[in-house]
């Protein structure tokens, strides 16, 4: 998505968790898909890993050279306790559809935080959700994909369906 400025909101993640002193010792990218957070956030952590669902995310993530990449359900963290700070960020626990869903993440993730670490993510509004649904189809070009966002409003449920295409 090239009109994300991934390094902007590294640094804003940053930027809280030196206000709160917190340690970017170890560091976990909850719902990382290909990557493009890890990266800027590779000049604050001593130790970095992401988890994603989608293995074609973590495939395209691996293609940027970033190893300590897991497919898991972060629900399920499979994961030890030892994490100094976990960030999602980008609206991503937005897709946990069901309250005792996003409970269990937040428990998982207390779980694999040493005592004293941080939480630092972020989630859509309800109205927000409901202006971006709104927009019914957006298409994103950039160097390497071709990809068509169509949002379905159902009740209190928004559907998304994403057609990623390679450009070569």
């Amino acid at each position: 998505m090239k009109d994300i400025e991934y390094e902007f909101w590294i640094d804003y993640i940053h930027k809280i968790g030196k206000k709160h002193s917190a340690s970017f010792d170890t560091v976990l990218d909850l719902c990382c898909g290909t990557g493009n957070s890890i990266i800027p956030m590779k000049k604050y952590a001593r130790e970095l890993s992401g988890i994603d669902l989608s293995l074609e995310m973590l495939r395209q993530a691996k293609n940027k050279g970033l190893e300590r990449i897991v497919n898991g359900d972060v629900r399920a963290l499979p994961f030890k306790k030892g994490f100094t700070l976990v960030y999602s960020i980008f609206d991503s626990l937005n897709y946990l559809i069901e309250e005792d869903d996003l409970l269990r993440v937040f428990k998982e993730v207390k779980r694999v935080l040493i005592d004293g670490g941080f939480f630092i993510f972020d989630m859509n509004s309800i109205e927000g959700v409901k202006y971006i649904a709104r927009q019914k189809e957006i298409v994103e070009e950039d160097d390497e994909i071709y990809s068509v966002w169509r949002y379905k409003l159902s009740g209190d449920v928004i559907t998304l369906y994403l057609s990623v295409f390679p450009k070569n």
